[in-house]
């Protein structure tokens, strides 16, 4: 268990609140039980931290079968979260990569976000998305960064179901 801040891991994951970390490593943090629960199995979930009452509390065991799996101090996960009230797990998954070609392909309904600003207001639109049944969310101009805790927070787990493209402009 780790139980330092001075640790290398919790450093990484307290840097994964940054989008220069986020975009350096080409991964983005999904906070919550429910979220975490609810991911596609195709999700690539680099790894998971649980906190030492979440470990006790709930059986770890199938986070561990698909990823590394570090329990840290409930103090330290408060403080590496990013929401306010934190549920003692999160995961670190990779940025699902897809380009406008393959994405298009799909023939299906498609999500135009046009300089969305606030990160909430665009999750929102990407779960909306989902539900419907897009196949593709594109981002064009200067939206909101796709991976902002708040961003994610918002799409409720939708950021892994629906390919989402960043181009220049429309």
């Amino acid at each position: 268990m780790i139980e330092s801040a001075s640790n290398p891991l919790f450093k990484r994951i307290k840097a994964l609140q940054t989008k220069k970390a986020r975009e350096r490593e080409s991964v983005f943090v999904i906070e919550g039980k429910s979220f975490v629960d609810d991911m596609p199995e195709d999700a690539r979930v680099k790894r998971y931290v649980v906190s030492d009452s979440f470990a006790r509390t709930h059986d770890v065991s199938m986070y561990e079968k698909r990823a590394e799996t570090t329990i840290i101090s409930d103090g330290l996960f408060k403080k590496a979260a990013d929401s306010v009230t934190p549920q003692g797990i999160l995961a670190i998954c990779e940025q699902p990569d897809a380009t406008l070609d393959e994405a298009v392909k799909r023939d299906r309904l498609s999500l135009l976000c046009e300089c969305v600003s606030d990160p909430g207001n665009l999750g929102a639109l990407i779960r909306v998305a989902a539900a419907v049944g897009c196949g593709v969310a594109i981002l064009a101009g200067e939206c909101a960064d796709l991976y902002n805790p708040k961003t994610v927070r918002a799409a409720a787990g939708a950021i892994l179901r629906i390919p989402t493209i960043r181009v220049a402009d429309v």
